[in-house]
């Protein structure tokens, strides 16, 4: 999603066109406050008070017509399907545009319009917290953390397959170590949790994503022409953007040895399968136990246990329809780091609506 800046040609400021707006400006204060109080992690309030700012900037605001916010959706019953379909007859590939919002070493604004079927592929956000909102149309959204996040990043280390994401902010870039690949295999191949796997209509809750959690490695693709409007603190500046690919876990090997390459909904098949046998396994588990009273109680433990460590993959990244934060621990699937996909293309629109004051 973050990725499209960097392959854009920067401008000036003197070049941008709109206004300065209000709502803007108030998402920019709340922002750079957050970051000034606690630098490099938000607290649950903050995360809330930045939320609450993104959801209520009117579509207009951006330079955006609000009936695009009743787009009609394809439903998630037949999403896959029809996606699939239009992959088949229509190459399923189209150019993001990027909208420039805003960019200074504390922060990054902007807005990515997708065209149906057109995606943003598997990247990560290194050492980041992003808030994303869908502005308008239908989404899928499949997301995964690290199980072994590397320190600072939650991400591999620069290889042949990182994209130069460098926007005009000047921030340092930073330095992020891997850890042993998937069952010993070593290399770039990595164990990751699914965070998200699931179809989103506009209006939707703010998505964000942590360094380390919140399903920092994500892949959007459109299901209908939509737009997202992120907000990237610190922004991308002078670190990469890396780009992964699915493959089974590392009991479904090939001939050789190797993890298998799966196409998407594959990956889907495995995690469904995944989500099947832990809940048999559930079950069995409570047909066995003797005391029912001491499951509730050990279930309220758990519970408020999750609240207490987990606040923002609860509230936020798997709100609506997303995977709770127990029922992510066994849905693995491994990812490793690949080249930028040659069919993902993004051009720089004009943006038209509000701005934040900019002296740079």
């Amino acid at each position: 999603m973050s990725c499209g800046p960097g392959k854009v040609a920067a401008h000036k400021n003197v070049d941008t066109v709109g206004k300065d707006g209000a709502s803007l400006g108030k998402l920019y204060e709340v922002v750079k406050k957050a970051q000034h109080q606690t630098p490099g992690s938000l607290t649950e309030q903050q995360v809330q008070e930045i939320c609450g700012v993104i959801e209520n900037i009117p579509l207009e605001d951006l330079g955006l017509d609000a009936a695009l916010g009743q787009a009609i959706a394809y439903g998630t019953a037949g999403a896959a399907r029809e996606l699939r379909f239009r992959m088949r007859t229509r190459g399923g590939r189209g150019t993001v545009t990027y909208l420039d919002i805003h960019d200074d070493p504390t922060m990054t604004i902007g807005i990515f319009q997708l065209p149906p079927g057109s995606r943003m592929p598997l990247h990560d956000h290194p050492g980041m917290t992003v808030f994303s909102r869908l502005l308008y149309g239908t989404l899928h959204v499949r997301a995964y953390d690290w199980v072994n996040p590397p320190p600072e990043c939650g991400g591999v280390a620069s290889s042949p397959a990182s994209s130069d994401c460098s926007s005009s902010s000047n921030s340092s870039s930073s330095t992020c170590t891997s850890e042993p690949g998937l069952g010993g295999i070593g290399g770039n191949i990595q164990p990751t949790r699914l965070v998200t796997d699931r179809v989103l209509t506009a209006p939707a809750d703010t998505m964000v994503l942590f360094p380390q959690s919140g399903g920092n490695i994500h892949a959007f693709t459109a299901i209908s022409p939509c737009a997202i409007l992120d907000v990237l603190t610190p922004p991308y500046g002078n670190k990469n953007c890396t780009y992964y690919r699915e493959v089974f876990p590392p009991q479904w090997m090939d001939a050789q040895g190797q993890p298998a390459l799966v196409p998407s909904e594959d990956v889907a098949n495995w995690v469904a399968w995944q989500q099947a046998s832990r809940q048999q396994q559930q079950q069995q588990q409570d047909c066995s136990t003797a005391a029912p009273g001491l499951d509730d109680q050990q279930q309220q433990q758990q519970q408020a246990a999750a609240a207490d460590r987990g606040f923002a993959q609860q509230h936020y990244s798997n709100a609506a329809g997303g995977f709770g934060v127990e029922g992510r621990d066994d849905i693995i699937v491994g990812l490793e780091v690949w080249k930028e996909p040659s069919d993902f293309h993004v051009a720089r629109g004009l943006y038209t609506g509000q701005r934040v004051m900019r002296y740079s």
